[in-house]
């Protein structure tokens, strides 16, 4: 058993001398255990971001807890006190930010109950690169290029879970009730803070519906402007338009006048 916990750490050992780190400290830090697939999507977070590396090997039986980080200066490994991993004295600045990667079975109560040092701990249960991807994508604030590098390099598929909220605006696909947050009057909320219970408060305010005007259609600019004269087809006549007819006024008829009224 000996044999097989050195025989994993000189392979861990050796995968760190063949994968130079560039960041030497910051205020990230990833807790994780002895695994091949995640020690080397560990590197890879600190090749884009100032990343502390601390790896964990909790042996079989008896056999004690083993910590390792690493070390930017030499290029390699060297073991780390638990005693002062768990007073944050391990690094020269405490980080601000830390990952613990394990499930309960996994990661040993020494290192998941002794972090509170730490401002923002993370528990990510998952060995899955899938997983530790996604948990540290909002903390660390992947860009678009550095997660295609990601799933590059781990055989990752990416969805873009805002596409949709791009293209639909905030209230989302027609049909479809809004899942964000919905926009509330400032001065209406104000005034319902003020005129309601404490149990009204607790309750989120019912969002408000927009109102819909109808616009009048838009009338269309008409231009006078002179029609071309009818051309007259080959073989069709031309239609004969009847203009309108002319009244004439006809003279009036003559009519005897008595002698009485000459």
């Amino acid at each position: 058993m000996k044999a097989v916990r050195l025989f994993t750490i000189a392979m861990f050992v050796a995968m760190g001398i063949l994968s130079p780190v560039w960041a030497a400290s910051g205020d990230t830090l990833i807790v994780m255990p002895v695994r091949y697939t995640v020690v080397q999507f560990a590197f890879d977070i600190a090749r884009i971001r100032p990343t502390h590396l601390v790896a964990y090997d909790t042996g079989t039986g008896d056999e004690p807890l083993l910590l390792h980080t690493w070390d930017t200066a030499t290029g390699g490994w060297k073991p780390a006190d638990l005693a002062q991993y768990q007073a944050g004295t391990l690094f020269g600045s405490k980080p601000k930010r830390a990952f613990l990667i394990g499930s309960k079975t996994d990661l040993p109560a020494e290192l998941a109950d002794a972090s509170g040092w730490c401002k923002d701990v993370t528990r990510v249960p998952s060995l899955k690169v899938m997983d530790m991807a996604n948990a540290m994508s909002n903390p660390l604030d992947f860009s678009e290029s550095e997660w295609n590098r990601l799933a590059k390099r781990h055989n990752l598929d990416l969805t873009d879970d805002n596409a949709e909220r791009r293209r639909y605006g905030r209230y989302g696909k027609p049909g479809t009730r809004p899942t964000g947050p919905h926009p509330v009057n400032p001065l209406i909320a104000r005034f319902r803070g003020n005129k309601t219970s404490d149990a009204d408060q607790a309750e989120p305010l019912a969002p408000l519906e927009e109102e819909i005007q109808e616009e009048p259609a838009e009338t269309p600019q008409l231009i006078a402007a002179p029609q071309p004269a009818p051309v007259e087809e080959k073989g069709v006549p031309m239609a004969i338009e009847e203009g309108p007819a002319i009244l004439e006024t006809a003279p009036a008829a003559e009519v005897d006048t008595p002698a009485e009224f000459k």
